[in-house]
């Protein structure tokens, strides 16, 4: 009985050790070039980065929040290519929390806005709004920063119904 326990301790060790060091080599990758990306922003736009995210439609693209030295805010989004575009916050039309609201108007089966970020899709700067309806369906939005057209719409079903 006691070897028994301890060859079930040894093996949740190594099964816990295996799950920490595939989570640990995941996230390594998810961030392993970002701090190549981050120069090349800051060089090439002469901003200083604040934020980093990341944006995943037809490209990979990292989206950083940036500042020049008069505080003006920018969004700069840089693919894997290292191709660069930005848009001043001062040119943003539709503010991030409108964005929701209009996904919620735009869509009443909408039941909540789960979360806004920027994304660049169709050569367009755009909000990217993630909301759920009432049988929890993931629906991507998307509506342009300058205008606040719609651009596009994405539902994954919840097919464990």
């Amino acid at each position: 009985m006691k070897k028994w326990i301890i060859g079930s301790i040894a093996v949740f060790c190594v099964l816990l050790w295996l799950f920490i060091d595939l989570y640990s080599a995941a996230q390594a990758d998810k961030t392993k070039d970002m701090q190549k990306f981050i120069q090349f922003a800051e060089e090439e736009t002469g901003l200083a980065v604040e934020h980093v995210e990341r944006f995943h439609g037809h490209a990979l693209y990292y989206v950083f929040k940036a500042r020049d030295e008069e505080d003006s805010a920018y969004f700069v989004f840089v693919n894997e290519s290292f191709q660069l575009r930005q848009i001043a916050e001062e040119d943003i039309g539709l503010p991030r929390e409108e964005a929701g609201s209009l996904a919620l108007k735009d869509y009443p089966e909408l039941t909540a806005v789960r979360e806004i970020t920027p994304a660049y899709t169709g050569g367009e700067f755009c909000w990217e709004v993630k909301a759920i309806d009432s049988e929890k369906n993931l629906h991507y939005l998307y509506y342009t920063m300058t205008a606040g057209e719609f651009h596009k719409r994405y539902t994954l079903g919840n097919e464990g119904k």
